[in-house]
Order: C-alpha cells, then sequence, then structure tokens
C-alpha cells in the first residue's frame, strides 16, 4: 500500500515537473511553421533538411552536401538519431520538418527530469530520492553560469541539443547500468542505451565509458561488460568506423581550452566547490569504514580536508587582496586597488597567500592527525563534513535570496534585503544553527553510524570514479584536440548527485511516510521557485529561437536576397546549385535577419552554394574557408584563433575562381570600401544595409583545365601544407597533388614533375597545359558530378572538396588537389564522379547488420527455449564456461594492480594537460603580465625593477617563438610583439626591429603587418631625429646623411603600412604619425639649408617631403594590389 502510494506522489511530481518545463517555455511557440534560428541552432534546419530531402531518399544516413565547404560529408563526423528523430514524423506523417525539429531540439530538456528519476530509481534509491533528484536536475538545467559546455538550457539554444539530448540518455543510462550489473541483466538493453548515446554525442559517451571501469571495481564480470560494449558497437560500428578512419586528414579538430578557468584562482574554486558538495557524504563513507580499522580512508579524509582548507583560505585570501576583482582572467590580472583590506597591505600579503594557505589547511587537518587513532575520528569526520553541508546550504540560500531579491521593483527594500549584514545575520543564523545541530545532537550522531554501516558504498564509488573521469577528460582534452568544457556538466551532475542524493538517501530515507512525501512536495516547490526567480535567460532565449527567422525584423531583406540569388543564373541553369557559390562577410551585423549565422544556410534557403558551415570540425576545408573569409572580413570570427588574413582584394580574385564564386554579400562599410575600389568587382543589387557585390571574372564553372600542370606532392602532411600554400595566392596557379595518393601508372605519367615544397614552384610554370577551345559542360548534385569535356588526357580541376569516397567513370581515379578539392584526368569525353560507400563504411554497415541480426536472434530464440540445466549443457559450452571463468579469476585478482595503473596513468594525464594545455596563449598572458609590470615599474621611476620585468618577459616568451612555425596561433604573433616591445623599453633598438621583420617575413598576409611596418617606421623615425640632434660641423654631414637615410626606410614602412594594410586601424595610426611629422620635415628642411653641405641633401630632403606629402594625400594611393611582402614565392 505505502509502494503505491509513494509512485502515485512520483508521478504526480514527475509529471508536474515536465508540465512545469512545457509551461515555462510555451509549447505553443513549437508549433510555429518557422525556420528555428538563435546561435548554432540557425543552422540545423538546412542540416535537418538534407537528410529528409537528399540523403533518406537515396538510402543513406551520411553523404555529400554540396552547401558548405565547397561540399562535405554530412553526418559522417556528426550525430544522426536527433535529426533522424525530427525527420522520420516530417516524412511518414506529413507533419512540419520545421515543427518537429523544434520538438526534438527541446526533447532532451523535457525528457531529463523523468530521464533523472528512473535512472535513479534503477539505483535502489528510495522514495523521495528519485524525485529529489529530478528536482535538483530542474537546478542544472536552468543553470545561466554558461552557454556552450552542453546540459543545460542555454546551451541547448544556443546548438548543444544533441548534447542535451545524449545527456538526457546518459542519465537513464547511469541507472540501468548500475542495476544491469548488480544483477546481470539488461546487457542487450544497456547496450543499445550505450551505443545510442554514442550516436548522438561522443562527449556524453566518454562519460559513459567511465561507468565500465566503475563496474569492473566493483566486480561485475568481464563477460556482462565485454556484452555491453560488444551490443554498442553493433550499433554504432556504421558510423563509427568510418569516422575513425577518416578522422585524420578529413577533419578540422577544434582545439579548444577554456582559458578562462586555466588559473589558480579558479581551479581552486573548481576544488572547493566539488569538496564541499561530496565532503558530507565521504565523511559518512569513512565513518562507515572505521570499525574495520582501515587506514586508507582515514588519511584520505585528511588529505581532502588539507586540500579543502588550503582552497578555501587561498579564495578567501585572494578575494581580500583582490576584492571584487578576484575573477578577472587572461590579460585583465587582477589588482590590488579593490582590495578589502587596503591596497598597501594587500601588496605585501600578495607574496605569502600561498603558504598562508597551506598553514589554514594543515590547520584544519591538525585536529584530525591528532585523532587519527582514536576511536572519537568520526568526530572530526562529522565536523568536517557538517562544516561543508551549512556552507553549500548557505552559498545555495545567498543564491536564492539574491534572484528574488533581484525582482523587487522598489529600490530601498531591495536595498535592505541585500544589505550583506542582513544576508549574514539572516542566513548565517541559520546555517550556524544547522552546524551546532549536526556537531551537537547525539541522536543525529547517532544516526550517522547507523547508516554509515548501512550505506550501500557502491554507489558512492560510481559517482566518484565518473567525477574522477570527467576530470582526467578534462585535461586530456589537450591531446585529443576537442574542447575541454565538454566533459563539465557530467561533473557537474554528478557533485549534485552526490550531495542532492546519495548524501540525503539515508537520512530522508528513514523518515516516515507523511515526512517523505512533504520532503518531495518541497523539494520540487523550492526547485521550480528557484527556477521562476533564478532564471534570466533561459524563456528569452526560447522565445527568440522558435519564433523562427521569418519574424526577425530584417526578414523581408534576407528573403528578398534569396530570391535574388535563386534566380541570378537561371538562364544558364534552372537548378541553383549548379550556379557558382556565393560568399558572405562574417560579421556580427545580421542579427535583424534573424541570426549571425543566417547565411551558413544558403541553400536552405536559395539553393545556392556557399563557404563555411555549421561542421567546422567535419570538413577538410574548413581552415582555408575561414582563411578566405577574413580576406573580405572585417571582423575574424572562427573556432580556431588561428592567424588568418587581412582585408585583401587583391586576393580575391585567385581564390574565387579556385572556389568558382560569383557574389558577394558585404555588410561593413569597410568591406565596402575595399571592393568599390577594385576593378573586379562591381555593385550588383542593395538590400537595406546588404550589399550584393558580383565577382565579374567569374567563369560559372564547377570543372576546368588549369593554365599549369599540376604537380606531385612529395610531402607526408598534405593538408597542413596545402594550407600554408594557400597563404600565398600569388603562387596558387600551380596546383599540388599529393604523390602517395596517385596510384595509377598512366596519371603519374601526366603529373610528370614533382616537388617536396609549397613554395618556390616558379619553375613549373612554363609547363602550361592546352586550354585551346576548351569546352566543357558539367551538372552538379549532391552525390554526383558529371561533365563532358573535349580534353580528355590533361587534368581537370573539379572545383569541390576531396574525400575517399568518392569514384569516378571515365577516368582512373579521384585526387586530392590543393587546396582541398579533387582533380582527375578523364580517359574518355564523359566522365561522372558518385559519392560512393568506402570499404569502411560498407564494413560498418555490415557489423551493424550482421549484429543486430544475431542479437534479435538470440533475444527470439530465447523466448522460445526454456533454459537448460548444467547437465544438459554440451561439453564444448561447459568447456567455454570454464575458460571464463580462469579469465574472471585472473581479471579480479589484477583489479589492485589495474587500479594503481590508471590511477597513476591519470595523474599522468591530468598533470600533463595542465601543463602543456594552450601553450600559446599561456605563454602570451604571462609574457604580458611581466611587460605590463615593467611599464608599472618604469612608471614608478624603479628602472632595474622594470629592466628586470622585461627581461623576465623575454624569456618567457623565448621558447615558444623559437617553436613557432609549429604553432598556427594568432598570440604567437602577440608573443613577437610583446617581445619587440620589450626590447624598445630596454633600449635595445636592433633587437625590435628584428623581430618586426621576422613578422613580416613569417606573417606577410595576416593583420598585424600594418602594426609590424609602423612600429619599423617608428623606430627609423626616431634614429633619424637622433642624427638631426644638434652636433659640431665636422660631423654635420655624416650625420645629416645618415638621418635623411633612416627617414627614407621610415616613410617605406609608413607606406607599406598605408598601402599593404590599408584597412587596418594601423593605417590610420600611420597617417596621424606623418601629419605629426611633416612640420618636424619643414623644421629640418630649414636647418639643412642653414648647414653649409651638399646641396643634394637639400634636394633629398624636398624629395622626402614630397613623398610624405603623397602619402597623406589619400586620393592618390591607388587600392593595394595584390601584396606579398618578403613572399615566399
Amino acid at each position: 500500500m505505502e509502494r503505491r502510494d509513494f509512485n502515485i506522489v512520483d508521478a504526480f511530481l514527475l509529471t508536474g515537473l515536465t508540465a512545469f518545463l512545457m509551461v515555462y517555455f510555451d509549447v505553443r511557440y513549437l508549433l510555429y511553421d518557422t525556420v528555428v534560428t538563435g546561435g548554432d541552432t540557425a543552422s540545423w534546419m538546412g542540416v535537418a533538411d538534407h537528410l529528409a530531402e537528399v540523403l533518406l531518399p537515396n538510402g543513406r544516413l551520411m553523404g555529400w552536401d554540396m552547401g558548405n565547404f565547397c561540399g562535405y560529408p554530412n553526418f559522417n563526423f556528426y550525430f544522426i538519431p536527433p535529426f533522424l528523430l525530427a525527420v522520420l514524423p516530417a516524412k511518414l506523417l506529413g507533419i512540419p520538418l520545421t515543427i518537429t525539429l523544434k520538438w526534438v531540439i527541446m526533447s532532451g530538456i523535457f525528457m531529463f527530469p523523468s530521464a533523472v528519476y528512473f535512472g535513479l530509481r534503477w539505483m535502489g534509491y528510495r522514495f523521495p530520492i528519485p524525485v529529489v533528484g529530478s528536482a535538483a536536475s530542474l537546478l542544472f538545467l536552468f543553470n545561466e553560469s554558461y552557454t556552450m559546455f552542453g546540459a543545460n538550457t542555454l546551451s541547448t539554444f544556443a546548438g548543444e541539443f544533441c548534447y542535451m539530448f545524449a545527456f538526457s540518455l546518459f542519465a537513464l543510462f547511469i541507472g540501468s547500468f548500475y542495476k544491469g550489473t548488480k544483477e546481470e541483466r539488461w546487457m542487450v538493453r544497456n547496450g543499445i542505451l550505450f551505443g545510442l548515446i554514442g550516436l548522438c554525442h561522443l562527449f556524453v559517451f566518454i562519460p559513459a565509458i567511465f561507468l565500465f571501469f566503475f563496474a569492473y571495481l566493483n566486480g561485475t564480470r568481464l563477460r556482462y561488460l565485454i556484452g555491453v560494449g560488444a551490443v554498442a558497437f553493433v550499433c554504432m560500428a556504421f558510423w563509427i568506423l568510418p569516422l575513425a578512419a577518416y578522422r585524420y586528414p578529413y577533419t578540422t579538430p577544434v582545439y579548444m581550452i577554456w582559458q578562462e578557468f586555466v588559473n589558480l584562482r579558479y581551479s581552486m574554486a573548481g576544488l572547493l566547490g566539488l569538496i564541499l558538495l561530496t565532503a558530507p557524504r565521504f565523511a559518512v563513507h569513512v565513518i562507515g569504514r572505521l570499525e574495520k580499522k582501515e587506514m586508507l580512508p582515514k588519511i584520505s579524509f585528511l588529505i581532502f580536508s588539507l586540500i579543502g582548507g588550503f582552497a578555501a583560505a587561498y579564495l578567501i585570501g585572494n578575494y581580500l587582496v583582490y576584492g571584487s576583482a578576484l575573477w578577472s582572467t587572461g590579460l585583465h590580472y587582477p589588482e590590488t586597488t579593490g582590495a578589502i583590506i587596503g591596497k598597501d597591505f594587500a601588496e605585501s600579503l600578495k607574496p605569502f597567500l600561498l603558504p598562508v594557505s597551506l598553514g589554514v589547511g594543515m590547520a584544519v587537518t591538525l585536529p584530525g592527525v591528532f585523532l587519527l587513532h582514536r576511536a572519537n575520528f568520526s568526530g572530526f569526520c562529522r565536523a568536517f563534513g557538517s562544516i561543508c553541508f551549512a556552507a553549500v546550504v548557505f552559498i545555495g540560500a545567498c543564491g536564492l535570496h539574491g534572484f528574488i531579491t533581484g525582482k523587487i521593483s522598489n529600490a530601498a527594500l531591495q536595498k535592505q534585503l541585500s544589505s550583506p549584514w542582513f544576508i549574514a545575520i539572516l542566513y548565517g543564523g541559520f546555517c550556524i544553527g544547522i552546524f551546532a545541530y549536526l556537531i551537537l545532537s547525539k541522536r543525529f550522531q547517532e544516526k550517522v553510524e547507523k547508516y554509515a554501516r548501512l550505506a550501500p558504498a557502491d554507489r558512492l564509488l560510481l559517482w566518484t570514479v565518473l567525477m574522477f573521469g570527467c576530470v582526467t577528460a578534462y585535461f586530456s582534452a589537450h591531446f585529443l584536440e576537442v574542447p575541454d568544457i565538454r566533459f563539465l556538466p557530467p561533473l557537474s551532475f554528478a557533485l549534485m548527485m552526490v550531495f542532492a542524493v546519495d548524501t540525503l538517501e539515508p537520512f530522508i530515507a528513514e523518515k516516515g511516510k507523511g515526512f517523505r512525501i512533504l520532503f518531495g512536495f518541497t523539494a520540487c516547490y523550492l526547485a521550480v521557485v528557484a527556477v521562476i526567480f533564478g532564471a534570466v535567460k533561459s524563456g528569452n532565449w526560447y522565445r527568440f529561437n522558435n519564433k523562427g527567422y521569418e519574424m526577425a525584423s530584417g526578414y523581408p531583406e534576407f528573403a528578398e536576397i534569396n530570391r535574388y540569388l535563386r534566380t541570378a543564373y537561371e538562364k544558364e541553369n534552372p537548378d541553383p546549385l549548379n550556379a557558382p557559390r556565393v560568399a558572405y562577410e562574417k560579421c556580427d551585423l545580421y542579427g535583424s535577419f534573424g541570426g549571425d549565422r543566417v547565411f551558413e544556410s544558403l541553400l536552405l534557403f536559395s539553393g545556392r552554394q556557399t563557404l563555411e558551415g555549421i561542421h567546422y570540425a567535419g570538413s577538410i576545408a574548413a581552415r582555408f574557408n575561414a582563411f578566405i573569409q577574413t580576406e573580405f572580413s572585417r571582423d575574424i570570427k572562427t573556432p580556431k584563433p588561428q592567424i588568418l588574413s587581412m582585408i585583401n582584394p587583391g586576393a580575391l580574385p585567385v581564390h574565387f575562381d579556385l572556389y568558382n564564386i560569383s557574389h558577394l554579400v558585404v555588410m561593413t562599410d569597410t568591406v565596402k570600401q575595399a571592393l568599390s575600389g577594385s576593378d573586379r568587382f562591381e555593385r550588383e543589387a542593395q538590400f537595406g544595409a546588404a550589399s550584393l557585390y558580383r565577382y565579374i571574372g567569374c567563369k560559372g564553372r564547377y570543372v576546368e583545365v588549369p593554365d599549369v600542370r599540376p604537380v606531385r606532392y612529395t610531402g607526408e602532411k598534405w593538408v597542413d601544407d596545402f594550407f600554408s600554400w594557400y597563404k600565398y595566392p600569388e603562387g596558387n596557379d600551380v596546383l599540388l597533388v599529393p604523390d602517395r595518393y596517385v596510384t595509377d601508372r598512366a596519371d603519374r605519367a601526366v603529373f610528370f614533375d614533382s616537388t617536396d615544397r609549397v613554395f618556390d614552384l616558379g619553375r613549373f610554370r612554363s609547363n602550361r597545359l592546352d586550354r585551346k577551345d576548351l569546352k566543357i559542360d558539367s551538372d552538379i548534385d549532391h552525390l554526383r558530378i558529371r561533365f563532358t569535356t573535349n580534353k580528355p588526357g590533361i587534368p581537370h580541376l573539379v572545383k569541390v572538396s576531396y574525400f575517399p569516397n568518392w569514384k569516378v567513370d571515365g577516368a582512373n581515379g579521384v585526387y586530392p588537389v590543393s587546396p582541398h578539392l579533387m582533380m582527375v584526368i578523364p580517359r574518355q569525353k564523359t566522365v561522372t564522379l558518385t559519392y560512393a560507400r568506402s570499404g569502411w563504411e560498407l564494413a560498418g554497415l555490415a557489423v551493424t547488420c550482421i549484429g543486430l541480426f544475431f542479437i534479435l536472434s538470440a533475444a527470439f530464440m530465447r523466448r522460445l527455449k526454456k533454459p537448460k540445466t548444467e547437465a544438459e549443457n554440451p561439453a564444448a559450452s561447459r568447456r567455454w564456461e570454464r575458460l571464463l571463468s580462469v579469465v574472471e579469476k585472473h581479471a579480479a585478482a589484477a583489479r589492485p594492480y589495474i587500479l594503481c595503473l590508471v590511477i597513476v596513468s591519470a595523474a599522468f594525464l591530468i598533470a600533463a594537460g595542465a601543463a602543456f594545455r594552450n601553450r600559446p596563449v599561456r605563454t602570451y598572458i604571462a609574457g604580458y603580465h611581466l611587460y605590463k609590470e615593467g611599464n608599472l615599474q618604469r612608471d614608478r621611476k624603479n628602472l632595474a625593477d622594470a629592466d628586470s620585468a622585461f627581461r623576465k618577459a623575454i624569456l618567457t616568451m623565448k621558447p615558444l617563438l623559437d617553436a613557432r612555425s609549429a604553432y598556427d596561433h594568432r598570440d604567437v604573433i602577440n608573443c613577437i610583439l610583446t617581445t619587440a616591445m620589450c626590447h624598445e623599453n630596454l633600449g635595445e633598438e636592433d633587437a625590435a626591429e628584428l623581430w618586426y621583420l621576422n613578422l613580416l617575413s613569417d606573417y606577410p598576409y595576416s593583420r598585424y603587418v600594418g602594426e609590424a611596418n609602423v612600429k619599423l617606421a617608428r623606430i627609423y623615425r626616431n634614429r633619424a631625429r637622433n642624427e638631426f640632434a644638434p652636433r659640431d660641423e665636422q660631423q654635420n654631414s655624416v650625420h645629416v646623411e645618415q638621418a635623411l637615410g633612416w627617414m627614407e626606410k621610415s616613410l617605406s614602412r609608413y607606406r607599406s603600412a598605408v598601402e599593404e594594410d590599408r584597412f587596418s586601424v594601423w593605417a590610420k595610426y600611420a597617417v596621424d604619425d606623418l601629419k605629426a611629422e611633416r612640420q618636424r620635415m619643414d623644421q629640418w628642411t630649414k636647418n639643412i639649408s642653414l648647414l653649409q653641405t651638399d646641396e643634394k641633401f637639400g634636394n633629398r630632403m624636398r624629395s622626402l617631403t614630397q613623398r610624405l606629402e603623397d602619402l597623406l594625400n589619400r586620393e592618390k594611393i591607388t587600392n593595394p594590389k595584390l601584396q606579398a611582402p618578403n613572399s615566399k614565392q
């Protein structure tokens, strides 16, 4: 009867939580037949539409998409099930895909409380703890402190809906897997669920793997774990095998380390949070082990308390020293100007923060050390756990109080209620009371000791292994080249479950029926109240996204652009997919159209192909497309901080010809000015603030014969090397083909030249291909490219990205060619390229199909047959069982050694990841802080300290700069500039000059060319000023000669800044400098005329003055041509 009542309450509360989500997120918005937008979400409709309209009708789940990146393998490297879940109802039931996609995006959020509930219930948590966990999951969902980590509302609305969907399955899998390992059942169910998580999101799949290690430590038989893993592999094989085979070199790994967390203060905050949330449960666990006289739990708890005390003391000390600037990070290092204890005292305390904090940590641990061998060690455990519990309650109460008072409209009342003293007295007193009860109550002490003996340790082990695995994965992200932040949500979830579920369960579940029901209702009520008062952005983001593009203020203009583009080449070919590509400027000005990523979906809206799309990591072309987009974009907007191009209209014809681009959408005045000054572009149409430019040199061909015979490239890392080749457009007429791909003897004979370098290709230009009377007709579809040519036997460039799945009829092979396109040598007039299934794809499909057949057959046969007795089992089966028993026995014996090996390996990965991750960023930040310290000391007239800081900065950045060729990262250039400025401050102008020249030599295409030239010009200008200083008459001629020489070099550098990097702010600085210099030069001219020197000096001075005037007359400066200073060609 009681069980039934509990089930009714659970059902009521769980239904209420789900209903609350559906009311809070007004589900009527999900019924709007509009294209969903918002962040990355703005591009998901095009992906889903491609699955529905191209891939599924061709019997595929993965296939080619011509829409972005010059074509890319859609779903080969992304997650299929969530999109399939949206497409199937649309295809089968006729529901608009726009609506089904919105529901699937929200499904992970709506499922999460129920998934948490059933997961916890399968783990054996008693009423009302599973529904309390569901209530806590609301707080987890509505945590608005981050927007792209995953598994919360904001991340989901920003585009991480596959992660949210997988995370809901993960919460379910935790409970199902735990129950399965305990009872050795549900092997197939858990395997399918595990595989489904992997298919939905790999970054959730990795934490799920850690549960297998928990099960192994917990005594689960290997045969069960292998069975679950085998079923999961069968489910994933069709997708995971080709993904693993083609990840390198056909993808672009996104190395993303969240730099804000890479400092000791944030690390200590995370560590303290972990300790506060887990210490109460850990204390109960240690108390339960005291009777066994084991030392390891005691020592572990002492270390735990030492770390907790140290972390708390360190953070409190930093708060006293830095005040509200405590969380400043990166280049904005906290200053002591806002110190709570006063600036002077803070400066004196700052060097001692670490030793003082360590001393506090040792002081916290000291009572435990004293009681280590005494019977009342449990008192120390209970005290530390109670302090942590009270601290969490205090922090939570203060947070909820802040949210509630923030909604009060009466300013005076809000100020009174927000007073730190009021909060400290109200909640501090309450939490002190909790602490006193937990420490002084004999009844509570007896309960703790009782529950400590009865509480299952394996559930704590599960959460601990999951947390430890997530921490290891977080630091290992450096080696995996993946975003480290993806492993923080499962870590946070485990922490929440330990505190809100595993810690409370023995105390709440032993209470009476009425109290347990009341506690369940109270937990759900408080969670709903916290969401209502605490969530600020979630509702607005949801409504904005689901209103869709069509309700954006600028949508009519956007629709007009797409109508124009769709029909622009209608006469040539009615299918807009065969029209040339359309490029768009990357900037933040597309919000009125529905989102900054609106033009990524050009294929969906206009039928035209474009460049960068949503699946940046899933394309070989991503880096190349990012580079060309910076050539015509004012802003740099890329996932990776690479060293990309300046605005360079002169380079565009070469790259537009390579990609067959005819139109360019531009929003900023800077780029409009750049294109208007080029005779290769003309403004064709205007749509509000958006200008549409046509590249008048576009030939409209997706298949073409290059001017120069391509050359075989013998280097190993051809993708990286081709990217270097691409940065110098003046050499892009000589195409390169990776040598190892050309296996056909006849085709190798056509590519008769070879090289191991991507530069110095001029010697190959004399080998021209016969393009006379060339006639090519082509037709492009997503999965097929067909063309006819009158020039068989010579190389044909296909302006579509290369991937191994492309097969050809009418030629001997399909070869990658620089930058990342395809090349064929036709052996007949008609050539057809087909996107086929690769060997790895076929192998994966075979494993999945055959494996699922056997799994279903075995399940069906098991239902038909009754279990056999041991005597009825055949001898072979008994021998197999004996063999497995031997394996299990050895596996059990190896557990301690495997555990030690895993701990040591994880510790190494954590330490190495912490030491080596984000090296360019960390080096620049460290060097910049020292540079800043040097300037500060110089302002204080502490010249020796200033010089010391500058020299330390140079030494700090030197190792990175010595190895700079290995890093394509903007902070390498920032280190070059900072190093040069340090040398300037030290009076070492020659060293500074060398670094500026190195920058121009190594990165002549970058947005730092103007800065380097201006700083070189200033060095030369200052040298000229020094030479013009008054001296005796015998030295005048020599010094005037040298001064004029330096001034000529200075003006030359100013001209380079203005002409080569004309659209940067440094071009403006150059002009400002020249204006200031004009009067000085007039005075120098007079001084020279007074000296009895050669007339040539006066002529040179007048010539320099005229050159300066020409520079200041901006109308006389022509648009920059294709520039490559210090070219490598």
